[in-house]
């Protein structure tokens, strides 16, 4: 279970900002790990582009993950493009892993409901080769239902060989107007 809290910080009348997200992750049977992390974002219309580095800690206070990310999102008329790209370091004790990944979810809107297949594989950036693109190659196909005209509240499911998944998505805003 993963909780992404996020408080965004100086958004400006463009649509462009900061941001601060304290990512909270939980797994049966272990101890919940939380994190802390900055970003931004920028709205340039049809294309978005949002950047994030956060740093995960185990409850013991030791960093476990270092995961920057970029994201897009295009969308051109009803066909969404969400392209992404991440970089991972896990660290355990003396030995850190290390995954360079890439993804993309490709997507037609109907109405407020975006139906669609997300696509994605990574690699060790120090050893990389074809074996390992292929072997996590990972696809699913997803639904995202618009709770608001505004994008701003919704609910994804993604239907995948290995798994399902369901996330709510939700934005606040409680300055007041």
């Amino acid at each position: 279970y993963t909780l992404l809290p996020k408080a965004f910080i100086g958004v400006g009348e463009e649509g462009h900002g900061i941001f601060a997200v304290t990512p909270i992750n939980y797994t049966p049977k272990s101890k919940p790990n939380v994190g802390a992390g900055v970003g931004g974002f920028l709205d340039l219309g049809a294309v978005k582009l949002l950047g994030v580095v956060p740093v995960v800690y185990s409850a013991e206070g030791e960093v476990i993950n270092i995961n920057p990310t970029v994201y897009a999102t295009i969308m051109a008329g009803n066909v969404l493009f969400d392209p992404r790209v991440s970089y991972l370091a896990s660290i355990s004790g003396d030995r850190t892993q290390h995954n360079l990944s890439f993804g993309a979810t490709i997507g037609y809107k109907i109405d407020d409901v975006i139906l669609g297949l997300d696509v994605a594989t990574g690699f060790d950036p120090k050893n990389p080769n074809v074996e390992q693109l292929e072997k996590s190659l990972d696809y699913q196909g997803i639904i995202r239902v618009d709770l608001d005209k505004e994008h701003k509240h919704w609910v994804q499911a993604y239907l995948g060989k290995d798994a399902i998944g369901i996330g709510f998505r939700a934005n606040f805003d409680f300055r007041g107007k």
